[in-house]
């Protein structure tokens, strides 16, 4: 998930997990609320956080999601909660870019 310089480098999908408990629901409109520079990928997000490991109950109104109920989560939730809560700095992504570049073999 690209992390957008209007997050402040926080990818949009640990912003939502920050804002969520076991047991809340969230709403598609709860979410774009929380991340307003991009609206209609609710379910993009809910998907990333599943890749992550956290479940969710899905309530339906035919073929529309009303709401995502977080039931589990994660042992490293709290770890990835904290990511949603404090931006990126220019030394963690040159970090993070150095270590791709090792992995490709470019250095």
């Amino acid at each position: 998930m690209p992390r957008l310089k209007l997050s402040g480098g926080i990818p949009p999908h640990l912003k939502v997990i920050a804002n969520v408990a076991v047991g809340m629901s969230i709403t598609p409109q709860y979410i774009d609320a929380l991340i307003p520079y991009v609206t209609g990928y609710a379910s993009k997000y809910i998907f990333e956080l599943k890749a992550l490991g956290f479940e969710f109950a899905t309530t339906k109104n035919g073929r529309n999601v009303i709401a995502w109920t977080l039931i589990e989560e994660p042992e490293n939730a709290d770890e990835l909660r904290q990511g949603g809560k404090k931006p990126m700095t220019n030394k963690s992504v040159n970090k993070i870019a150095d270590n791709l570049m090792k992995e490709i073999g470019l250095i």
